[in-house]
C-alpha cells in the first residue's frame, strides 16, 4: 500500500516530525465502532483526530459500500463514504503505517 509522510496538526513545533500513514480500507472501516478515534487529513495536509459517531452503515445489496459518521470538535460532523471499496468524496481517512 502507498504511504504518505504527514505531520500532526496538533504539533506546535516549527518543524514537526513526520510519520508514515496509509489510507484506511473499506474492511477496516466496517470494523469501527462508536467511540473509536480515527485519523483524517485536513486541508493543510496535517493529520487530525475525529471520533466515530455511530456504527458504520452497510448494505446487503452493495457489499463494498460503507458510510461512517464522524464528529470533529464541538459542532463539525461529516460522513466518510466508501463506494465499491474506494474512498469517495470525503475526508481522507488514514492509519499509521
Amino acid at each position: 500500500m502507498k504511504t504518505r509522510m504527514l505531520h500532526s496538526g496538533y504539533d506546535r513545533k516549527k518543524h514537526p516530525e513526520k510519520r508514515p500513514y496509509r489510507y484506511m480500507t473499506a474492511n477496516e472501516a466496517k470494523a469501527l465502532i462508536a467511540g473509536n478515534h480515527i485519523y483524517f487529513i485536513d486541508r493543510f495536509d496535517a493529520v487530525r483526530i475525529a471520533k466515530v459517531n455511530g456504527r458504520p452503515k452497510t448494505w446487503v445489496t452493495r457489499p463494498g459500500d460503507v458510510d461512517v459518521p464522524c464528529k470533529y470538535g464541538l459542532r463539525e460532523h461529516f460522513t466518510v463514504k466508501y463506494r465499491g471499496g474506494i474512498l469517495f468524496l470525503s475526508p481522507e481517512i488514514v492509519v499509521e503505517a
